[in-house]
This record gives structure tokens, sequence and C-alpha cells, in this order.
């Protein structure tokens, strides 16, 4: 059975590039994929809080820190395209 492993790590999804394997997989299939790559409830809650912990100290940080002035030169054209991402 051929699984696409990227599309199941990023967002949950279990893509099968051939049709075949997408007709025959079960749920209890699914679901043991999933486990595979997924982390358990625990983890997660773990993964979760310490998060939180290092948002919050880095919102103290950031109250006593003065944000820094970005300066970007621009040459004049016809056109100017950016993008930020």
């Amino acid at each position: 059975m051929m699984i696409s492993p990227g599309a199941l790590d990023m967002a949950g999804l279990i893509i099968t590039p051939r049709q075949q394997d997408f007709e025959r997989i079960t749920a209890a299939q699914a679901e043991s994929i999933l486990k595979e790559v997924a982390l358990d409830e625990a983890s997660f809650e773990d993964i979760i809080a310490t998060l939180k912990n290092s948002l919050s100290s880095s919102q103290q940080d950031t109250k006593m820190k003065k944000e820094p002035t970005v300066q970007v030169g621009i040459v004049s054209a016809e056109k100017i395209t950016f993008s930020l991402n």
C-alpha cells in the first residue's frame, strides 16, 4: 500500500497516490498508520505546556525590550513588487 507520508505527517491526511490503495484501506489500517506518525495525548499535552511557558516568558521579556527599528531602501522603478512570507 502506498501512502504519502508528508501529507500524513503535516496535516493528518491519508493520501493514497493509487486508487486501488484508497479503495482497499480500512478504518483500522488508517487508525494504525496515524498512530505510527502522531503524538500520543500525553506527549501532545507536554508540548503545549512547554510552548505556553515559553510564550509567557518571551512576552515578559518583550515588555521590557523596545521593538527594533527596521529600515528598508526601495529603488525607484515603474513597478516594484515584493511579498512577505
